[in-house]
């Protein structure tokens, strides 16, 4: 796999959210590069990101990867090689003359990307309106582990599509303008640790 480092660089900061510092599975602490995407996952969030150079399936160390390519100048030619070894899978990465390896989990080891799910419907709003709106309403959201429903903003669909979110005690509503319908669907609900995430990827252009 060939790919350039800065272009690994902005694709690792763009999953930096999603990679958990401190979890009960090791493996989550990688990101996995597969069918041209680079993805990274927590248990309850999951980011894809296209990636076309991932033709080959593996895992990279994150924070190790990124300590490694933090000082190599970004226009530097990055090959990225697998072999599996046992149980585990020896990934080395080689940068002008910089080289390191790792030794990382097998890939079939990290959660399995979840079918997807097709909605019929289409609404146009604001980027910037919308992530404003998800980061004022966040703040009146619940913060107990123990409230689920109450620890996210709600997204209602119809006529006149509303964000709601409360904690017991106060509610925030924002309207979205416009109509939004969606086959099926009258409602979701947007976790709260998924707006800073959603937040991050629009300001680096992403959603």
């Amino acid at each position: 796999m060939q790919t350039q480092v800065q272009r690994l660089r902005e694709v690792l900061e763009l999953l930096k959210p999603v990679v958990p510092t401190k979890t009960t599975l090791p493996v989550l602490t990688n990101v996995l590069l597969k069918d041209s995407y680079a993805t990274a996952c927590d248990l309850e969030t999951r980011v894809d990101i296209a990636f076309p150079e991932a033709q080959d399936a593996l895992l990279l160390p994150y924070r190790d990867v990124v300590a490694l390519l933090k000082n190599i100048p970004g226009s530097t030619k990055l090959n990225i090689l697998s072999v599996r070894e046992g149980k585990e899978t020896k990934v080395s990465l080689l940068a002008g003359e910089t080289m390191a390896s790792f030794k990382v989990p097998l890939e079939e080891d990290y959660p399995p990307r979840p079918k997807e799910t097709k909605l019929q419907g289409e609404f146009r709003i604001s980027g910037d309106k919308l992530i404003k709106d998800l980061d004022e309403l966040s703040t009146y959201a619940a913060r107990e582990d123990s409230r689920t429903v109450l620890r996210a903003v709600g997204l209602f669909f119809g006529d006149a599509p509303d964000l709601v979110a409360a904690d017991g005690f106060r509610l925030g509503v924002r309207s979205l303008g416009g109509s939004l319908k969606l086959e099926g669907v009258e409602s979701v609900l947007i976790p709260l640790d998924a707006v800073p995430l959603l937040s991050h990827l629009w300001r680096k252009g992403i959603v």
